[in-house]
């Protein structure tokens, strides 16, 4: 019996939906959003990058009065770990998604109201701090959305001290590529690229470290803000 010319065979939807898949879940990872980003994607989150957090707190080290800011604190892990590490400290979060300000903000009231937490929403480029009021900064995994990484590291610069550290954690632009995410709008980095754009924009890039976990390899890259103390 001959076929009908509108009949779809499976092997045919599942490129498809593996395609439309994929674009959702980047756009969610770029900014989380409805009820899937806050209840579902912060979660992911957290258990995914838990290594690599872990590299880039190690990297930070956080004293318990620091004052330190997370760009982009997604599901809230990175931000609740500095808070515990700096206990007489100011923690800042700056995050895209309304989803996840709301969901952090509620999770961690207790710190919001004893005044050692700060989540808002906002971007890199403009961020909503005065001149040199940090002491560290940190951003996980999201440099490929930023609107400008020259705008974001200028911005960064102006609000850390002179000599506070700040750390980027990032992976591998090899396996992102190979992956496709530069298709979904990922703009990828490479580690000689962040250490010369940091070295253009008033930074000291130290050693990248390195790790792996089921995403495959990740860096972490501190640096020192220069500048008279």
């Amino acid at each position: 019996m001959a076929e009908s010319p509108t009949e779809i065979h499976k092997g045919d939807t599942m490129p498809i939906l593996q395609s439309l898949a994929k674009h959702f879940l980047a756009k969610q990872l770029a900014r989380p959003r409805g009820l899937f980003g806050r209840y579902l994607m912060g979660r992911f989150l957290n258990r995914a990058t838990l290594a690599h957090c872990t590299l880039v707190l190690d990297d930070l080290g956080v004293e318990a009065t620091d004052r330190v800011l997370e760009v982009g604190f997604g599901g809230g892990a990175l931000i609740e770990r500095i808070a515990q590490r700096s206990p007489r400290g100011v923690v800042a979060g700056l995050e895209l998604s309304e989803e996840m300000v709301a969901a952090v903000g509620a999770r961690f009231r207790t710190l919001v109201a004893a005044g050692r937490l700060q989540v808002k929403r906002g971007s890199v480029d403009a961020l909503p701090y005065p001149e040199g009021y940090f002491d560290k900064a940190c951003s996980v995994n999201t440099v490929y959305f930023w609107p400008s990484l020259a705008a974001g590291l200028a911005e960064l610069h102006r609000v850390l001290r002179p000599g506070g550290r700040l750390v980027l954690g990032f992976t591998s632009d090899k396996e992102m590529r190979g992956a496709g995410l530069h298709k979904e709008g990922f703009a990828l980095y490479s580690q000689d690229d962040l250490s010369a754009a940091l070295s253009h924009h008033g930074f000291r890039p130290g050693p990248v470290r390195t790790g792996s976990d089921m995403r495959g390899t990740f860096f972490s890259l501190a640096a020192e803000r220069l500048g008279a103390r």
